[in-house]
């Protein structure tokens, strides 16, 4: 709330590319604790530490997110684009990630090295909701 409220007053009262910023930020700090997560000395009580904290920062992005994808269609389209994000995200994420990551376990010497590889395509997320900032904030720039 606060860290929306900073960066909705920097982009001069523009939410939806403050939203995507926010979520940049937020995954940004987020990424490097996740694959921290599965590299640092072995110990339960670091990688649940890291973990935690990793978590947390992915975690917040959501009501950022969820608010964009409301704010960019009509209001009477909010439902649908709700739902479409929702089946979206179950399709390309919940559906295909357990058999790929099981794939990777089988094949790959190292478990960690699995986690790593699968906590690192978090960065597409980081590169791909910028793009969408730069996208909503000349957009918003054309409004004004």
């Amino acid at each position: 709330g606060v860290l929306m409220d900073v960066a909705t007053r920097r982009m001069g009262g523009d939410i939806m590319s403050s939203s995507l910023l926010v979520t940049v930020i937020l995954t940004a700090f987020a990424w490097p604790l996740c694959i921290a997560t599965f590299n640092v000395p072995n110990t339960t009580q670091s990688f649940f530490a890291y973990l935690a904290v990793a978590q947390f920062f992915a975690f917040a992005t959501t009501s950022p997110l969820n608010g964009v994808i409301l704010w960019c269609v009509e209001p009477e389209q909010r439902t649908l684009s709700m739902a479409l994000a929702v089946v979206g995200m179950h399709l390309l994420g919940d559906v295909p990630s357990p058999i790929l990551v099981g794939a990777m376990l089988e094949n790959l010497p190292d478990k960690s090295l699995t986690m790593t590889l699968v906590a690192m395509w978090m960065g597409w997320c980081i590169v791909l909701w910028g793009i969408a900032f730069c996208l909503a904030r000349r957009r918003a720039r054309r409004l004004e």
